[in-house]
């Protein structure tokens, strides 16, 4: 299943790695117009390019503390969970960094990439599932760290 998404993650406080993740950005938005930016808190950002899959969404979390790529289900349910049900609900955003990704992991079920922020520690947490299904690749630049699906970024 193919869905794009590139993540850029730095040290905030750093002016030196703030300065590298300007130039990813500044390349990566120039390579991909159409790519949608979406804070990840200090330090983070995530783009993708929704209405390229049929089946895969987008969920960003509220209060900036990440984003679930992939099509999520309820374990109590089986009709796939909207974005609007997970964007709009600041108590799984929490409960899913709190638990460092557990909350996601026994509550739902899908093909998912999510990339979380614990604000409370700043600590940066990328969770698959277990099928794999969605591809979740990284790399380091100049202490930036690039979380992204598809190698051709």
């Amino acid at each position: 299943m193919y869905y794009p998404y590139t993540a850029f993650i730095w040290n905030a406080v750093s002016a030196t790695e703030g300065a590298a993740a300007q130039t990813l950005m500044t390349a990566f938005r120039e390579a991909h117009p159409l790519s949608i930016g979406r804070p990840l808190g200090p330090g983070g950002i995530a783009y993708d390019q929704p209405g390229l899959s049929d089946v895969l969404r987008t969920y960003p979390l509220r209060d900036d503390i990440g984003v679930v790529y992939g099509r999520l289900f309820s374990r109590d349910g089986m009709a796939a969970l909207s974005p609007d049900e997970l964007t709009s609900d600041l108590i799984f955003a929490h409960a899913c960094v709190d638990s460092n990704g557990r909350h996601l992991t026994l509550n739902h079920w899908g093909c998912y990439v999510a990339i979380l922020r614990k604000p409370s520690s700043g600590q940066w947490m990328v969770l698959r599932d277990c099928s794999g299904m969605i591809p979740c690749y990284y790399a380091q630049f100049r202490c930036v760290t690039v979380i992204f699906s598809d190698v051709r970024t």
